[in-house]
């Protein structure tokens, strides 16, 4: 029988959202500056139903960010970015822009191995990293990835309780030591295992405000189409990235579920709403949405975010959120649709985010 699941849920906890760079004595995230309101109907799973796909592993010495065989660090020249990528034709790299107007270069190892399918498909996402570049100098790099480590200071999978003993210092859901003059930011899980899943490395030339908070930044943000799709498809992979290198199955993201998930943020932005608790739809309003663009849901569920600045923000207060979790997590969605928008008031800027999620494609 067809199920209902939840409309928006509740607050995401103070998440680390920021994309680049941050100040040692400063907080490396922010939260969205709207929360949703309504508690999913789904009730989450009591536990995964996979073990990790990773153990932590010990971190090799390297002045950088490692990331299996490459070596990555701040202040690189595009070009020797992009060597030490040595991407091949099985491999996803894009090249983006963020609402920032930094470059940014997207890499998913195994993203097009048209090879990986069935069991096989959640490779496609285990490494992921997203590349900040201002004048063709990397200013920022984020990764997640099993075995990846910083610095010999901290990898994928070090207790938040090591680095807090380390001199690390702990600021909402992240840990935060400058290292040879960047900052590095490591992200835990702290609703889940309360081990670092996420790692980001950043020039600090950029204060962390400017960085993080849209309605305090002194930057020129700028939320054009193609930074708005960039901006969705890069929330997608991130969060399946974090998914798959914690036992969970990826996503399919689909294509007419991400045009229904736009036409929703589209309908946000016209009518100026600011606070993503009065985004709040009803489920039959959802599963209409949903059928409009073609599908026919056995089960579907919506999260919508307004007020963080990027996609890594994004992401990051759907995984630090309880509410976001249960959809995540909940073993009931197995597709994934994305949209975003931003709405402007000619002095501050309010994106938004809408995620949609259903069981299965049948096509109407």
């Amino acid at each position: 029988t067809s199920g209902t699941t939840g409309t928006p849920t509740p607050a995401p906890t103070n998440a680390p959202t920021g994309t680049p760079t941050s100040a040692p004595s400063k907080t490396p995230s922010v939260t969205p500056t709207v929360a949703p309101s309504k508690t999913p109907s789904v009730t989450p799973t009591a536990a995964p139903s996979k073990t990790p796909s990773v153990t932590p592993t010990a971190a090799p010495s390297s002045s950088g960010l490692t990331v299996g065989n490459r070596q990555l660090s701040v202040g690189m020249t595009k070009t020797a970015f992009n060597n030490a990528l040595a991407s091949k034709s099985t491999d996803v790299k894009r090249e983006e822009k963020s609402p920032q107007g930094f470059d940014v270069i997207a890499f998913r190892e195994n993203g097009n191995n048209s090879s990986l399918s069935g069991n096989q498909y959640d490779q496609k996402y285990s490494t992921y990293i997203l590349a900040y570049l201002q004048d063709n100098e990397v200013i920022g790099i984020t990764a997640i990835a099993p075995g990846m480590s910083y610095a010999g200071e901290v990898s994928y999978g070090t207790p938040a309780s090591t680095l807090a003993s380390n001199g690390w210092t702990s600021a909402a859901g992240a840990y935060t030591k400058t290292i040879k003059g960047t900052e590095v930011i490591a992200f835990v899980d702290a609703l889940g295992s309360n081990q670092v899943y996420c790692i980001q490395a950043f020039s600090d030339s950029f204060l962390v405000d400017d960085m993080t908070k849209v309605s305090e930044t002194t930057l020129q943000l700028k939320y054009p189409a193609e930074v708005q799709t960039a901006m969705a498809t890069e929330s997608g992979e991130l969060l399946n990235a974090y998914l798959v290198n914690q036992g969970q199955s990826a996503f399919r993201i689909n294509t007419k579920l991400s045009a229904a998930a736009k036409s929703y943020s589209s309908e946000i932005v016209s009518a100026e709403i600011i606070d993503a608790s009065d985004a709040s739809r009803s489920s039959s309003d959802i599963r209409s949405s949903i059928r409009a663009a073609g599908i026919a849901p056995g089960a579907w569920g919506e999260r919508v975010l307004i007020g963080n600045m990027d996609a890594i923000g994004f992401a990051n207060s759907m995984i630090e959120s309880s509410g976001a979790r249960a959809l995540l997590w909940s073993g009931d969605y197995a597709v994934m649709g994305l949209g975003a928008g931003a709405y402007y008031d000619g002095t501050v800027y309010y994106p938004n985010l809408v995620i949609d999620l259903i069981d299965k494609v049948k096509l109407i």
